[in-house]
């Protein structure tokens, strides 16, 4: 164990005296310490990775601000157009709320000649459809 133990503190000095080399330029980078290559290796990698997690990530985020803008256009579409139909419902509430007022006025006025005539005219269109409908299923055409 206690051979162990002095291994161990040995590899440490090594490595203690190998990065004040380093930071004082003596190192000439030749270093054949596996250790230390296996961790450039691994950082490497992880570097690598990373980047690639980037790039993933950077795709990602641009296709979701595409499909906000593109959602931001349509809105703005919608808005306008809903706009636009609200200014014609406006415009066909005023007409029926016209078309109401008058109606009121002619059945208080008591125009009862009105109403007969009214009534009449839906009786002959009632008619009309109900000929053309009953008359156009009777005909069969003789194979």
């Amino acid at each position: 164990v206690l051979s162990h133990y002095v291994d161990k503190t040995q590899d440490m000095s090594m490595r203690g005296a190998r990065n004040s080399r380093s930071l004082l330029g003596l190192d000439d980078g030749n270093d054949a310490d596996p250790y230390r290559r296996s961790m450039s290796h691994s950082e490497q990698l992880l570097e690598q990775d990373n980047d690639r997690s980037v790039n993933l990530l950077e795709r990602k985020v641009d296709t979701i601000v595409k499909i906000s803008k593109d959602i931001e256009s349509q809105v703005r579409i919608s808005n306008s157009l809903l706009d636009g139909l609200d200014g014609e419902m406006n415009t066909a509430q005023s007409l029926l709320a016209g078309t109401m007022r008058r109606l009121g006025r002619l059945t208080e006025s008591g125009g009862s000649r009105h109403m007969l005539y009214m009534v009449l005219f839906m009786v002959f269109i009632f008619l009309l459809i109900y000929f053309v409908v009953t008359r156009g299923s009777r005909t069969v055409v003789a194979p």
